[in-house]
């Protein structure tokens, strides 16, 4: 976890040992890279409700489509 300002960057290692990348909200968010650039780190934002949500390098949130498809990062705003 990297502190920017107001909130903090992460990135995730699956067990597979690959990290999860954005796509940049192209496609769906695969865990296939073997290091990290800016398209597999994502901020912790903190919501004005106290939840907290995930911001991709292309600015855009990931979002699960309500649990209908694949996870993205193509959302441009927080459906709360």
């Amino acid at each position: 976890m990297v502190a920017r300002g107001s909130f903090c960057s992460i990135f995730f290692l699956p067990m597979l040992g690959k990290y999860v990348a954005s796509e940049n909200g192209t496609q769906a968010m695969p865990c296939t890279r073997t290091a990290v650039t800016a398209t597999e780190t994502f901020d912790i934002v903190v919501n004005p409700d106290g939840t907290y949500s995930l911001r991709g390098s292309n600015g855009q949130y990931v979002s699960s489509e309500n649990g209908q498809q694949t996870m993205n990062c193509a959302r441009a705003a927080v459906a709360t």
